[in-house]
Parts: C-alpha cells; structure tokens; sequence
C-alpha cells in the first residue's frame, strides 16, 4: 500500500512539473531566457512600435512582422525606417502580428 502511494505521489509531481513548464518560458523569472533581434520600425507612436525583422538577422519567424509596447522603454527618438536591436523575453507567435515583450531597445 505504501508503495502504491508513493508511486502516486511521484507521479502528481511529475504532472505538475511538466504542466509548469509547458509553455516554455520561467514563470519564476522571465528574464534568464532574455534575447534580441534587430528589426526595422514600420510605424511608431507613443504607445507601440511596430517592427519587420531584419533581412541579415540570425532569427527568421513566420510571421516576420513583430509588434511591441515601448511604454516604459527609453526613448531612443527613433523613427520609422530607422533598425534596432531589441531586447525581449517574451515571443508571442499565435497573433498577427507576433508580439514581444520588450525589456530594452537600442540603434544597431
């Protein structure tokens, strides 16, 4: 019987670790998974910016149109046309366009 139950127990804890883990990002601290791409702006306002990544840029995503909130982020005073680098921890495919979650942006 001891058995059998610590059996059980063992399997509840797998269970929740790969139900955890599933979406794959750390829900205890984000920022460990940090990466960039360099994109080029296609519209900006005070709120959002709207990027179409960069032609010689290790990473390619379907769909290569990438939006991001810049709330909170430095004005960097760029402007449409204009190539970063941005810095982001959060890569949402499952909308159009894609959204990241921001953490930093910079000119290339």
């Amino acid at each position: 019987m001891k058995q059998r139950l610590l059996i059980f127990v063992v399997c509840l804890f797998l269970l929740g670790t790969l139900v955890a883990c599933g979406n794959g990002h750390s829900a205890t601290n984000p920022t460990e998974d940090e990466n960039v791409l360099t994109a080029m702006i296609l519209h900006i306002d005070d709120v959002d910016v709207l990027v179409e990544i960069a032609e010689d840029d290790d990473i390619w995503y379907i769909p290569q149109r990438i939006g991001f909130h810049r709330v909170g982020l430095n004005d960097i005073g760029a402007v449409v046309g204009d190539i970063v680098m941005i810095t982001y921890t959060v890569f949402e495919t499952e909308t159009y366009p894609a959204w990241i979650e921001a953490t930093d942006w910079t000119f290339r």
